[in-house]
């Protein structure tokens, strides 16, 4: 018969949860297994452990302070995988958050075409090889030199595509998660 097998589980699930304590975390794997001991289920074959990775939303506004952080980096002679992983956990989720932003204007929507253009130049720089891309560099068209190089330039452009977008849309209220 199914319900006293239901009603045990249910009995099983209370004395668990009473026995573990309200304010204990417990994983839902070791919940299981003391609601399995309580109703007298043998535990079958344990399912292989998934680690789920935790995610955080994270506003706009922190993303491009890194982002400002890596220019100054850059600039101070960071370069390689440090810049590559700040690229891919910060510059990533932004600018997809920026295209994505179901309230975007069409200026908006321009701007966040304009930062993956300026992603594309930023990872042909830093693909550059024997580091080329990180070499000091004097921008024509600003004037100015770069200790960090090309990099760091695209980097700047970022950094004003992103003050653009923001000046139209809240990005203390664009979210992403990662």
């Amino acid at each position: 018969d199914a319900m006293p097998s239901m009603r045990n589980f249910l009995l099983a699930m209370v004395a668990s949860a009473v026995s573990v304590g309200a304010y204990q975390p417990v994983s839902r794997r070791g919940w299981l297994g003391k609601v399995a001991a309580a109703s007298g289920v043998a535990a079958a074959a344990a399912p292989a452990i998934v680690q789920a990775k935790e995610l955080t939303l994270v506003p706009a506004t922190t993303l491009y302070a890194e982002m400002i952080d890596l220019k100054a980096l850059v600039g101070e002679g960071v370069k390689g995988n440090p810049v590559q992983r700040v690229v891919e956990n910060s510059l990533v989720p932004l600018q997809r958050a920026m295209d994505k932003n179901p309230n975007n204007t069409p200026e908006a929507s321009m701007n966040a075409a304009e930062l993956k253009g300026h992603m594309i130049e930023l990872a042909a720089a830093m693909a550059e090889p024997e580091s080329a891309g990180y070499a000091p560099y004097l921008s024509k068209s600003q004037g100015k030199m770069y200790d960090g190089g090309k990099v760091e330039r695209e980097l700047e452009e970022v950094l004003e595509t992103t003050v653009a977008y923001c000046k139209k849309m809240d990005c203390e209220q664009l979210f992403m998660a990662r």
